[in-house]
């Protein structure tokens, strides 16, 4: 980084109220840019520390309600499975299966609960084993009601219980009821923080209850097309926009060309449902036309390409049967001279062959003509 200085201004050297004066701006520009050195080294050493405190506070939450969590879920398996040995004994179940059965009971709840937990942190959530989780749930606190119930003095029976003494049949459903809000906050707290720091985004029971239209459109698509969240209500939001300017591009170019109040002043109040801010509302028409802009030479650009691509083709082609006519031409030139070549070869043959008969004519002649003079 440069550092420009500017000269300062002449004075006479023996002018000392000029000379004191010039001191004290250096000295006042020099402590100023020392204080704010110093504020932004404490801003920068400074910055972390609530953060880190709040880290540092909010694990400690988390300690204290997992020990919480683990002491009420074990006081609550404790409790079911006491009662519900003593109920196993009067339901037929015997000195060792009265002891067995409670194992059987809550421990598939603990199994169920642990592999949809698991399931879900490893990114592949099976419902059905959440439903089947609560199920036996609800099949543990209906025993703990029916072992309360039987526990109370002559066993008056369930409704009897419920309206003489409800406190014990509450008593007895509320650490399974509990243990199945412990599951349930785990498994939100997995959901929601592997959904974060994926950037899926979440819907929210405020989403439904203010939105449930739009809510629904979000999740099929999200759904059908394997979109994030976040990813799909981007594109609902661009899409709303969009519509939005289809329906009044006119007016706001007729009033952009006119300088005249119209729809343009009013994009605000049209787009805020969909979360555009006045700033982004007013610059929208920009927007659209430098977009309009880039696709149409987006567009030209592809077709200029694709008549490069025609024309590249068309050459390709003539050359191809330019080389394939030269070929035909060379194979008969080809096959014309091996025609010339056995021509003259057989020309050849005959002369020959005329010269070969010429000569014995010429050698049996003069031997015809000394016979008849002898005779």
């Amino acid at each position: 980084m440069t550092t420009t200085t500017t000269e300062p201004p002449t004075w006479e050297a023996d002018d000392p109220a000029a000379i004191e004066t010039v001191e004290v701006v250096r000295t006042a520009t020099t402590e100023a840019t020392a204080g704010r050195a110093a504020a932004e080294a404490d801003a920068v050493q400074g910055a972390p520390v609530p953060r880190r405190r709040l880290t540092q506070i909010m694990w400690t939450v988390a300690v204290v309600a997992a020990v919480a969590g683990l002491g009420v879920a074990g006081v609550g398996f404790t409790l079911s499975y006491g009662a519900l040995v003593d109920a196993a004994r009067g339901w037929g179940f015997g000195a060792r299966g009265s002891y067995l059965f409670p194992l059987g009971i809550d421990g598939l709840i603990i199994a169920l609960y642990s592999i949809s937990l698991v399931l879900l942190w490893r990114g592949m959530p099976k419902p059905l084993l959440l439903v089947a989780a609560h199920a036996t749930t609800a099949v543990t606190i209906a025993l703990n009601v029916l072992a309360a119930a039987d526990s109370a003095p002559a066993s008056p029976g369930v409704w009897d219980v419920a309206q003489t003494d409800p406190g014990r049949l509450l008593a007895h459903a509320a650490m399974p009821i509990a243990y199945v809000l412990l599951v349930e906050a785990a498994r939100h707290l997995i959901t929601r923080t592997a959904r974060l720091e994926s950037g899926a985004g979440v819907l929210t029971l405020t989403d439904w209850l203010l939105a449930p239209a739009s809510t629904w459109r979000v999740w099929r698509r999200a759904k059908l097309h394997g979109f994030t969240y976040a990813t799909v209500r981007a594109l609902e939001r661009e899409r709303a926009v969009y519509r939005v300017w289809l329906q009044y591009r006119e007016e706001i170019e007729n009033g952009l060309r006119d300088n005249a109040v119209t729809v343009l002043d009013r994009l605000p109040d049209l787009l805020a449902p969909h979360g555009v801010t006045v700033k982004e509302a007013l610059k929208l028409p920009d927007r659209m036309r430098r977009e309009e802009q880039e696709r149409r030479t987006a567009r030209e650009r592809a077709a200029r390409e694709l008549q490069q691509q025609a024309e590249a083709e068309r050459r390709a082609q003539e050359h191809a049967d330019r080389l394939a006519r030269l070929a035909a031409e060379a194979e008969e030139l080809t096959a014309q001279g091996e025609v010339d070549r056995l021509r003259a070869r057989v020309d050849g043959e005959r002369q020959a062959a005329e010269h070969l008969a010429a000569a014995a004519a010429d050698v049996s002649s003069p031997m015809g003509d000394h016979g008849d003079y002898a005779l």
